[in-house]
């Protein structure tokens, strides 16, 4: 590598890693503030310093070599052991700054919980930002894939691409929500025998819970009079009587504004919902986002969770 080369290899080392996470110069150039020209540009006159090709021009985008998926690898931990090495040199800077952005699915009943280890974090390090989106699964998949959000919590049936790493975070079974109100509990635990006139409340079928409740559902022919995109429509709902709907056990039903909810269990409800965390295989993570996940993995792999009442 020539001399002129190496004054400039940290930022298009850098640059090659951000283009290979996200797979794409145009959006690496949007990303980086440099035109793709530009960018197109840097990356050339680094393969040509190495010698070897690091890319593969597709019309989708880019992709890695056989010699860029090495560097790759190689290149990753190491700067990110950099950038660690560099917030922690001043003892006066907090070990974690800038900002984290994730996506949680509505029905993530531990949410409460990751806002405990959030302020936490915060406390220690009050240059850390965080924010958190709420959608389906299969959004949150998306804006993971695309860089972005940094992580994202999902059921574990939403469909995954291959560039998608999933750790599984807990499971749980599922329960039926009603009013006690206007429905015995006698009645409904004995699902799926229900009487005429007994009905469901369920998400759509554009949520991974809502089409986990219907695939169960299909063989027992339980009519579904109302669907919503919505968790709290969906609990205004059922705390009116108007049916009953299926959740996670560990759903804190207590977000209904009328507080009135019930669940039981029936035998012929067995079906497990999987909670994964997930993020992008060629993460290029910051430390603080790195930091978080790790407190979520924890936290679930010390089986830290029980249902609610």
């Amino acid at each position: 590598m020539s001399d002129r080369t190496r004054e400039f290899a940290d930022q298009h080392l850098r640059t090659f890693l951000r283009v290979a996470e996200l797979g794409s110069l145009h959006k690496a150039a949007g990303l980086i503030g440099v035109s793709q020209p530009a960018l197109s540009k840097q990356m050339s006159t680094l393969e040509s310093s190495l010698g070897v090709r690091l890319f593969r021009r597709t019309t989708r985008g880019v992709t890695l070599t056989p010699q860029g998926e090495i560097l790759f690898g190689r290149l990753q931990p190491v700067f990110d052991e950099i950038d660690t090495a560099v917030l922690e040199l001043d003892r006066g800077t907090p070990c974690l700054q800038g900002e984290i952005v994730f996506g949680a699915i509505e029905t993530f009943s531990f949410i409460d919980r990751i806002w405990d280890l959030v302020a936490t974090l915060s406390k220690k390090n009050p240059l850390l930002s965080v924010g958190i989106k709420q959608f389906s699964s299969s959004v949150i998949v998306n804006k993971v894939s695309t860089g972005e959000f940094d992580f994202g919590i999902v059921h574990e049936n939403a469909d995954f691409p291959p560039d998608i790493q999933q750790t599984p975070l807990f499971r749980e079974k599922l329960a039926i929500v009603f009013s006690p109100r206007h429905f015995d509990e006698a009645v409904i635990s004995g699902y799926p025998e229900w009487p005429k006139g007994v009905s469901l409340i369920s998400f759509d079928a554009g949520s991974a819970l809502g089409r986990l409740v219907r695939n169960h559902n299909k063989n027992h022919g339980i009519a579904i009079r109302i669907e919503t995109n919505s968790v709290q429509y969906l609990l205004d709902a059922t705390a009116r009587g108007l049916g009953v709907t299926i959740l996670p056990e560990f759903f804190p039903i207590a977000l209904s504004r009328d507080h009135d909810l019930a669940r039981c269990y029936s035998p012929f409800l067995n079906t497990i919902r999987g909670n994964v965390l997930i993020q992008r295989r060629r993460g290029g993570l910051s430390p603080q986002a790195k930091a978080l996940m790790q407190h979520v993995t924890a936290m679930f792999a010390n089986g830290d969770q029980q249902a609610p009442r």
